[in-house]
């Protein structure tokens, strides 16, 4: 949260727009345009690979989620405008689940909460540093009926009954959609588009500085215990707190 403050609430983020990649993008189909144009993303990653200029800007929050062990397919901040509504709608698939962690929720201790979240017949607020998973597969929608934005962390994780082969079929789906020379018929255009491929899904190591202080490990008990949102470590197994 506090990396989220500094980088992204800074001088009104004119800097972050200035320095990110795509910073607030808002839907870029018109299937997704027709039910809100009102929910921005800013990508740290998508389909399983770090985006290295958004990565860099907010190290702390992409170590902590690389270390946990979440399954993610994608992470990005979700900013959310004052008084606006996504409509009802489905995301049509469900071998991915969608998590959501509060960073800036307006209004969260008003006894009837202004932004909310409904999936299917039930309907919950948002809360800072509270974690919700949830298939968007059914209908679901979303309300900021106060006067201030709303900011989430969003992960797309793979859904648990997925077996290790499916997962990469489904990997190299997305791959191919990226890199049509993967299904080529012809070896060396195949050879080429496995390189780009391996250079585009660079580690994160590969792509920010050593930072020793920052270097966070959950622990296998806190990894199981909480599903993967885990609580972090140092070596020495001293409990360290979560910088958001």
């Amino acid at each position: 949260r506090n990396e989220f403050d500094t980088i992204a609430l800074a001088d009104g983020g004119s800097s972050l727009k200035k320095r990110g990649n795509n910073v607030w993008a808002v839907a870029i189909d018109d299937e997704a345009s027709a039910y809100g144009q009102d929910w921005r993303t800013l990508v740290l990653m998508d389909r399983g690979r770090w985006d290295p200029i958004n990565a860099a800007l907010f190290p702390q929050t992409c170590r902590l989620i690389d270390n946990s062990g979440i399954p993610a397919v994608e992470a990005f901040f979700a900013a959310m405008k004052p008084k606006t509504i996504i409509k009802p709608h489905s995301d049509t698939c469900n071998f991915v689940l969608t998590s959501h962690l509060g960073l800036v929720i307006p209004g969260q201790d008003e006894s009837h909460p202004p932004c909310r979240l409904s999936v299917g017949d039930q309907t919950r607020p948002w809360r800072e540093g509270q974690v919700s998973l949830f298939d968007t597969s059914l209908l679901h929608d979303a309300v900021n009926d106060s006067n201030q934005y709303r900011y989430i962390l969003m992960f797309r994780v793979w859904h648990p009954d997925l077996t290790s082969n499916e997962r990469k079929g489904l990997q190299f789906l997305f791959d191919c959609l990226e890199e049509p020379g993967l299904v080529s018929d012809q070896p060396m255009e195949i050879l080429d588009a496995e390189a780009r491929v391996a250079a585009q899904r660079a580690s994160l190591d590969s792509l920010l500085p050593l930072e020793k202080e920052h270097n966070l490990t959950p622990t296998k008990e806190e990894r199981r215990s909480r599903g993967g949102f885990a609580s972090f470590v140092d070596k020495k197994g001293k409990s360290k707190k979560k910088r958001k």
